[in-house]
């Protein structure tokens, strides 16, 4: 009989050792948990942050790609419209001229 009152005694010991280990482990994961939280919340908004700056530099990246695109594209059309213009410039000079002194010989002879 002693040797199950040692036993049961002794299983009490070795459960309010485990109990005291469970309380010490509750009270310091307690301790952490806002600190992990904190820790937790802080990488999230790094890593949003990232993400965002790396979406906006494929944004600005693509916008300077379109950008360029469109002044080169200007760029050609008014290298066209230049030489449109030097080749019908003395032609329109002419026409602008001669429908200017044709509209006032006209409104010349309703004058008079």
């Amino acid at each position: 009989m002693d040797k199950i009152i040692r036993e049961l005694i002794s299983y009490d010991h070795q459960a309010r050792t485990i109990l005291q280990e469970a309380r010490q482990a509750k009270e310091k994961a307690e301790k952490e948990l806002p600190e992990e939280e904190e820790k937790l919340y802080h990488d999230y908004l790094q890593r949003a942050k990232e993400r965002t700056n790396r979406i906006q530099e494929q944004m600005e990246g693509s916008n300077r790609d379109d950008i360029a695109k469109m002044e080169e594209s200007y760029r050609q059309e008014s290298e066209r419209l230049e030489g449109v213009y030097q080749a019908n410039r003395e032609k329109w000079i002419e026409e602008l001229y001669s429908r200017c002194i044709g509209v006032s010989a006209v409104v010349e002879r309703r004058t008079q």
